[in-house]
């Protein structure tokens, strides 16, 4: 026996309420032995196994772990019979120890004596399978559609990525539809740049209850899912694969998705993926009768991990406030403060977003703004589409390179002020980020129920300043006016006939712009308007320490 060992044993049995028993093993990886706990009127044994890197956590995972299969029922036990334990840290092995069956005895107190059922949902256990060394996902969003109880049929998904999951190959796919019989084809609610993929066809059986044992422990027989499912779905199920093995170019495996409330207003979906040549059903004639009877064989289920991607759950981390993201959203301009708006506003849930811009993505650009140096050169308007829906599946992404062009050049003929006005107030927030001041002068004239956001950085992004109407063209020429913004010479000027144009990073434009942005989503949380406001950042010398100062 190891030191490490003799210590951790002897520790442990200065616990006044735990004895240690038999059994005693150790190895380069871990030491193992056995402990009674008495808690109140509870006496329990467990399994304790202490991993080598204890007290350390491996993989945010605690290294210690207490077993005992007979607790499968209770809240916060693992499918191997592991208590959760969650403790504070500590270097210290004995302390360590200590807080660990702390957490232990509490959990006893809790969950075992008490009997008590935490309020909030947690997942079914499900162990998922690898087949031919690749492991499936399957990701699902909303539904206008209620599910009821052994409701069945087919569903429709689309390849989306392959990836690497500590070295094996892990393809993700989306649920894009069901198709039911009372509503013919009900479509998950990703958006268009999603929804228009290539598909495939699986099969669906939404179930009364979730189909576990021990309250919430996936079945891992088919044998063990007849309980859960009508007889229409045997039979839907033998037919269905009777169909697939005629087909030429049959698949090898053909998911079906399993269904449930978990509460009122919420659909979880597990996937179990079944193989053609070897369906686990069988249909069997019932004596004297000629009615025939389907029932699952004893066969392995080869679950797959699924994830839930409702709007709901993809920005419940982090959320703008509603008034942002239930809005229709122009943004132009998409040099550096541009793009940066359009992403991180996007990241924080808006669905409606309208793309300006005439310019071209060169590479120079990438070293500050929200675009990649591998698609070479194109326009940002394009290119910043291709980036947003790469962020959120529920964005809807508009582009245009030349409608601002085209605004200039009617803005002085008559009558055209309705067709202006009706332009733009379809849009409820507009970010005017180009820096023209033609643009700000126009917005500022067009009488538009738009909010608007005309945002500016001056060079080194020292300062950014954010005008909004009425005024905001005269109250932005004032205000460059009176912050005295930098002469040409300290702009970066490289060779060849280039514009002059302001010198800052992407950290010195992305701080600034993030602040503007939090200021702007304070504003609608506490229900008063955006006022004219600068973020100073001119006066920092000694360390960074930016103001907001609003007019």
């Amino acid at each position: 026996m190891t030191i490490r060992a003799e210590t951790i044993l002897q520790t442990v049995a200065t616990f006044g309420n735990v004895s240690i028993l038999e059994n005693f093993t150790e190895d380069q990886q871990k030491m193992m032995f056995s402990v009674r706990v008495v808690e109140g009127v509870a006496s329990l044994n467990f399994n304790v196994e202490i991993l080598a890197l204890y007290p350390m956590q491996f993989h945010d995972t605690e290294t210690i772990r207490f077993v005992n299969t007979n607790l499968l029922e209770y809240d916060h036990v693992n499918g191997d019979g592991s208590i959760c334990v969650h403790t504070l840290h500590s270097t210290q092995l004995s302390q360590k120890l200590h807080l660990d069956f702390e957490s232990l005895r509490h959990w006893i107190r809790k969950y075992y004596i008490a009997g008590e059922k935490d309020s909030h949902y947690e997942h079914i256990v499900v162990n998922p399978k690898s087949i031919n060394d690749t492991e499936t996902v399957f990701l699902f969003t909303d539904v206008d559609y209620s599910f009821t109880a052994n409701e069945f049929g087919f569903f429709n998904y689309s390849y989306l990525a392959t990836g690497l999951k500590q070295g094996e190959k892990i393809i993700t796919n989306l649920i894009q539809s069901f198709q039911t019989k009372q509503n013919n084809n009900t479509s998950c609610k990703w958006s268009k740049a999603y929804r228009k993929a290539e598909k495939q066809e699986g099969l669906f059986c939404f179930l009364k209850t979730p189909p576990v044992k021990n309250r919430r422990f996936a079945i891992e027989n088919w044998k063990e899912l007849e309980p859960f499912v009508h007889q229409g779905f045997i039979q839907f199920l033998f037919s269905t694969h009777q169909n697939l093995i005629s087909r030429e170019q049959k698949p090898s495996y053909i998911p079906l998705l399993l269904g449930y409330s978990i509460n009122e207003r919420e659909v979880y979906w597990q996937a179990v993926m079944i193989a053609t040549e070897s369906l686990p059903v069988t249909k069997n004639k019932v004596l004297n009768s000629h009615r025939y009877l389907g029932q699952f064989q004893d066969q392995e289920m080869f679950w797959c991990q699924t994830r839930n991607c409702s709007y709901e759950y993809y920005f419940g981390r982090g959320k703008l406030h509603d008034q942002i993201t239930t809005a229709k959203v122009l943004v132009i301009g998409l040099g550096a403060i541009g793009s940066i708006v359009a992403k991180s506003i996007v990241r924080g849930g808006v669905r409606d977003i309208t793309l300006i811009d005439y310019d071209v993505k060169e590479p120079e650009n990438v070293c500050r703004s929200e675009y990649s140096f591998h698609t070479g050169i194109c326009n940002k308007a394009v290119e910043l589409h291709g980036e947003l829906v790469q962020v959120s599946p529920f964005v809807q992404v508009h582009h245009s390179e030349v409608l601002m062009d085209v605004v200039k050049l009617w803005s002085n003929h008559q009558n055209i002020a309705k067709p202006f006005k009706d332009l733009f107030s379809k849009y409820n927030l507009i970010f005017d980020c180009t820096t023209d001041s033609d643009v700000a002068s126009l917005l500022d004239r067009i009488d538009i129920t738009s909010q608007v956001y005309c945002l500016s950085i001056t060079n080194e992004a020292k300062e950014l300043i954010c005008a909004v109407k009425p005024n905001l063209y005269s109250w932005l020429a004032g205000i460059f006016e009176k912050l005295n913004t930098s002469s040409s010479q300290e702009l970066y000027q490289p060779t060849g006939c280039w514009s002059p144009t302001f010198r800052a990073g992407y950290t010195d434009i992305a701080v600034m712009v993030q602040w503007a942005i939090k200021q702007i989503n304070t504003s609608f949380v506490r229900g008063k308007p955006v006022r004219n406001f600068v973020i100073s950042a001119a006066d920092c010398e000694n360390f960074f320490e930016p103001k907001l100062i609003q007019f």
